[in-house]
């Protein structure tokens, strides 16, 4: 199990997803904010005896078709309006050959990071960053030239998600959009 960062939509189930199935462990970035959060995870782990492990760029997991490899984050990022949202861990899943970038609530800084690393991120469909904020670079959505874009987020949510500027950009690019 894999959680991006330490928001409470992110961890608030953990518990829950836990129950009735087998984890052999919880991966997790380098990012310990909200301290109360990753004491709840830890304790949560702890309590069902799973170990919970860090994920850098490079970790890679494989299951039949399947491929997951960590993007990022290389480091804890600080001083960001988001810190935790930047520090969501980043995962190219490749299945049968379709290509999907999962990117946790990674904000423009951490964009900025991937696409300086030169990670490959061109895919197929991309879990379009932070719910659909407006914090999107133009240059990342066209590193990743992705055909669908799906986005989750609650009907009606107070954060005013999708934005109308995240799906102008997916519009322009091309990019049929999910939510």
């Amino acid at each position: 199990l894999v959680l991006t960062h330490l928001h409470a939509d992110h961890v608030g189930g953990l518990a829950g997803a836990l129950d009735g199935r087998s984890v052999g462990a919880i991966g997790v970035g380098p990012g310990r904010e909200p301290a109360s959060a990753w004491q709840g995870v830890l304790a949560t782990a702890a309590e069902r005896d799973i170990p919970v492990v860090p994920l850098t760029p490079g970790t890679r997991w494989a299951s039949g078709d399947l491929e997951l490899t960590v993007l990022g984050p290389d480091r804890v990022f600080h001083g960001t309006d988001s810190d935790p949202n930047n520090d969501s861990v980043v995962m190219m899943a490749v299945d049968a050959g379709t290509r999907i970038l999962m990117t946790g609530d990674i904000e423009e800084p951490a964009q900025h990071a991937l696409l300086d690393s030169g990670a490959d991120l061109h895919a197929d469909v991309l879990k379009q960053p932070h719910h659909g904020s407006a914090k999107i670079l133009p240059e990342f959505l066209a590193a990743a030239s992705p055909t669908v874009a799906v986005i989750g987020v609650g009907a009606g949510n107070d954060y005013g998600q999708p934005s109308p500027a995240a799906l102008r950009l997916d519009v322009e690019a091309g990019v049929s959009t999910v939510l």
